[in-house]
C-alpha cells in the first residue's frame, strides 16, 4: 500500500491548539450570556457586529420594508431554491411512518414521529450572506410542523441583509433576529429576558459558532457538528480535469480562511498539474486572499495506487463534501460509510447541493461523518415509543417473564411492578427465577449466615436470618410451585433443610424443584392436592416425619362478589380451610409420635387483594 502526501496542511497539533483557544473564549461568552442575559448580548453585538438596536427582533413592518429591496428575479431565484428544498424534505417526511403492531397477542407496541417544539435556527452572514442556510433550516423545520420556529442572522455590511430575511420569512419562521455568532446561539439556547429559549439549535458557522453549539448541547439539542467548510475530491484521469478538481477545491476553499481542501486520486499526473491549477486560479479569484489562507494552510493533495487505498483514505478523512469523478462514481457510493454529503460525476458539484439542487448542505465536519449525517427533516423531529397490554394473559405472561428478568438483575421494586400484575390479572404468583447459590461453607451448610446476603426470589426478597440452621431437617412446602410458597422452599433448603415442594400438578413444580436441585439444594416434588384429605392422609403416611410443615398453598377466586357461584365457595373452604385443617392435624400427630418439636405454618398468599361490589377475592 502507498499513500502519498503531495501537499500536506497544518500539523493536527496545531489545529488542537487553535480548538483549544477557541474553546476557552466561547465558554466564558456563555457563561456571560447566562449570567447577564440581553445586557451581554447587546454589548457582544456592538463589539463583533458594530450593530446596536433596542430590540434585535425584526418587527412584521421591518421584515416587509427589507423584503422589498428583493428584486423579482432574485425573489423568484429564492423561491425556486426554496421549491427544492421543501420538496425533498417533504418525501423524507413522507418515509417517516408512525406505526403500530401487535407483536404477542393481546401486546401493543408502536411510535409516534413528534416535532420538536421549538428550534433555534442559525444562518451565518457576516462575510457571505447564507441566504441558502434559511432554506436548509427554517424550511426544512417548517416541513417537519415545528410550531415555533426562530431564526438568527448577522447583519450584512450594518445592515439585515434582505434575500436572508426574505428566506427565513418565506421559509416559515416566527421569529426572525438580527444577531451572529456566539450571541445568537446562546441567546437562542440559553435564553434571556426577551428571548425564549429553544429546544433545538441547528444551522451552520463558523469555528466559534461550532463549538458554542458543542457546549451547549445537553442544555438544547443540536443538529450536528457544523464547523468550517471541508471539501475532498475523489478524481482519476477518466473523469476530471486540472482545471475541474482546482475550480471545486477552491470554490469551497473560499468559505473561510480554516476550510479543508483535500485531492485524493491515484494519479500523480492529475495531482501535480491541478496544484499548478490552483496557483493560476487564485491569481484571478476575487476571494483569493481567503482561499489562498484554507489552501495553503489545510489544503491537502494525496496520491494512492488503487482504488481501495482512496476509499480507506476517504473514509479515514471523513469529509463533509466529498465530489466524486472517477469512472466508478457508484462503487464509491456503494462502499462509502463515512462522508457529509456525495456528488456524484462531473456533472454535478458541491456548490448545487450549497444553493438549490435540494438536498440539505448543514453537514457534519471535524470526522464527525462517522456517526452522523446532516441536517435533514427528521433531525427536527422526535420518535416516541408507547406500549399497551390489551387482555389479562398477555399481562400475566409479560409479567412472569419481566419478574424474572428483573430479579436476574437485582432489582426488586422492578419485579413487584410486573408481579403485582401477574396476581391481579392472572391470578396466580409468579414463578421461580434465577436462584444465586450461596457459596458453601467448609462443613457444607448451604445458609451463609453474613447478614449482607439476601434471597433472589420474587415476589420479595427477605434478608437471611443467622441463627437458622436447618442441616439434617425435614419440611414440606405445599404450593411449592410459585410465589410465596416457591419463596420458602428456597429459603427452607438454603438453611439446609431437605425440603419436599407440593402442589396440585406436576409441571411448573418439577421445573422449580430441577432448578433448586441445579443450585445444589437438596429437595424433591410431591404431587399433593389438600383439598383431597385422603391424598394428605396418604401423602403423610407415605413420607417419614417432616420437622417443619408450611402450608402455602391456597385458592383465589377474582370475581364480582354478586356473582360468586357455590362451587367457587366450596373450593375456597375446601383448600384455605379444611384441607388446611386436617393437613396440620394429621402433621402435628406424626410428629408426637416421632418425638419430633416441630413447626407448623399457614401461609395466605392473597391477603393483599382488596375485594368490593365489583370484584371480590377470598383466600
Amino acid at each position: 500500500m502507498s499513500v502519498t502526501y503531495l501537499k500536506a496542511g497544518k500539523p493536527a497539533a496545531d489545529r488542537a491548539e487553535e480548538d483549544a483557544q477557541v474553546a476557552g473564549a466561547v465558554a466564558a461568552t456563555l457563561k456571560d450570556i447566562e449570567t447577564r442575559g440581553d445586557v451581554a448580548v447587546r454589548e457582544l453585538a456592538n463589539k463583533f457586529d458594530r450593530y446596536d438596536r433596542e430590540t434585535y427582533r425584526l418587527t412584521d413592518a421591518e421584515i416587509e420594508e427589507i423584503i422589498a429591496q428583493v428584486t423579482p428575479q432574485e425573489m423568484a431565484d429564492l423561491k425556486f431554491a426554496q421549491a427544492q428544498v421543501r420538496n425533498f424534505a417533504q418525501a423524507q417526511r413522507d418515509s417517516m411512518l408512525d406505526i403500530e403492531v401487535e407483536t404477542l397477542p393481546g401486546v401493543i407496541l408502536g411510535h409516534k414521529n413528534i416535532p420538536v417544539q421549538s428550534v433555534g435556527c442559525y444562518v451565518p452572514g457576516g462575510k457571505f450572506p447564507m441566504v441558502a442556510s434559511a432554506h436548509m433550516s427554517v424550511a426544512t423545520a417548517s416541513v417537519a410542523g415545528v410550531p415555533r420556529i426562530i431564526a438568527c442572522t448577522p447583519p450584512f455590511n450594518g445592515v439585515p441583509n434582505p434575500a436572508v430575511i426574505a428566506a427565513m420569512h418565506l421559509g416559515g419562521a416566527h421569529e426572525i433576529y438580527v444577531l451572529g455568532g456566539i450571541q445568537a446561539v446562546g441567546a437562542m439556547a440559553l435564553g434571556t429576558e426577551t428571548i425564549d429559549p429553544v429546544h433545538l439549535l441547528v444551522g451552520p458557522g463558523n469555528a466559534y459558532v461550532a463549538e458554542a453549539k458543542r457546549q451547549l448541547f445537553g442544555r438544547v439539542g443540536i443538529d450536528l457538528f457544523a464547523g468550517p467548510t471541508e471539501t475532498m475530491i475523489i478524481a482519476d484521469e477518466t473523469a476530471a480535469d486540472a482545471e475541474l478538481c482546482a475550480t471545486d477545491l477552491l470554490g469551497q476553499a473560499e468559505h473561510g480562511y480554516n476550510s479543508p481542501c483535500v485531492l485524493l486520486t491515484n494519479s500523480e499526473k492529475l495531482a501535480r498539474a491541478t496544484m499548478a491549477e490552483v496557483e493560476r486560479i487564485l491569481t484571478i479569484l476575487p476571494t483569493a486572499d481567503t482561499a489562498r489562507k484554507s489552501w495553503e494552510d489545510y489544503g491537502e493533495v494525496i496520491v494512492c495506487d488503487t482504488y481501495d487505498e482512496m476509499l480507506t483514505v476517504a473514509d479515514d478523512i471523513a469529509s463533509e463534501h466529498v465530489q466524486v469523478m472517477t469512472d466508478r462514481d457508484d462503487w464509491f457510493l456503494e462502499h462509502m460509510t463515512c462522508y457529509g454529503a456525495l456528488f456524484l460525476g462531473p456533472r454535478t458539484n458541491v456548490a448545487n447541493g450549497d444553493k438549490v439542487i435540494g438536498t440539505n448542505h448543514t453537514l457534519p465536519t471535524k470526522k464527525a461523518g462517522r456517526y452522523t449525517g446532516g441536517l435533514w427533516v427528521g433531525k427536527f423531529l422526535k420518535t416516541h415509543s408507547y406500549q399497551r397490554v390489551l387482555t389479562d394473559e398477555a399481562a400475566t405472561m409479560v409479567g412472569e417473564y419481566g419478574s424474572r428478568l428483573c430479579m436476574l438483575e437485582g432489582f426488586v421494586g422492578h419485579a413487584e411492578q410486573c408481579n403485582i400484575r401477574v396476581r391481579r390479572y392472572g391470578g396466580i404468583n409468579v414463578p421461580l427465577v434465577k436462584v444465586r447459590p450461596t457459596a458453601r461453607r467448609p462443613n457444607d451448610q448451604l445458609f451463609d449466615p453474613s447478614p449482607k446476603t439476601t434471597r433472589r426470589i420474587a415476589p420479595m426478597t427477605l434478608p437471611k436470618t443467622p441463627s437458622m440452621n436447618l442441616t439434617g431437617k425435614r419440611a414440606l412446602v405445599t404450593g411449592a410451585s410459585s410465589g410465596i410458597g416457591q419463596g420458602c422452599a428456597v429459603a427452607l433448603a438454603e438453611a439446609g433443610a431437605h425440603v419436599v415442594c407440593s402442589a396440585r400438578g406436576m409441571g411448573r413444580l418439577q421445573s422449580t424443584v430441577d432448578e433448586m436441585a441445579g443450585q445444589g439444594f437438596s429437595a424433591e416434588a410431591l404431587s399433593l392436592d389438600i383439598s383431597d384429605l385422603d391424598a394428605i392422609k396418604a401423602g403423610l403416611t407415605e413420607q417419614a416425619p417432616f420437622d417443619i410443615i408450611v402450608n402455602a398453598a391456597g385458592y383465589a377466586k377474582h370475581t364480582p362478589a354478586t356473582e360468586t357461584e357455590p362451587s367457587d365457595f366450596d373450593a375456597v373452604m375446601n383448600i384455605n380451610l379444611r384441607g388446611a385443617y386436617f393437613l396440620s392435624a394429621w402433621a402435628a400427630k406424626a410428629m408426637q409420635d416421632a418425638g419430633i418439636e416441630g413447626s407448623i405454618i399457614h401461609i395466605s398468599s392473597q391477603m393483599g387483594h382488596v375485594g368490593g361490589i365489583d370484584r371480590a377475592v377470598y383466600c
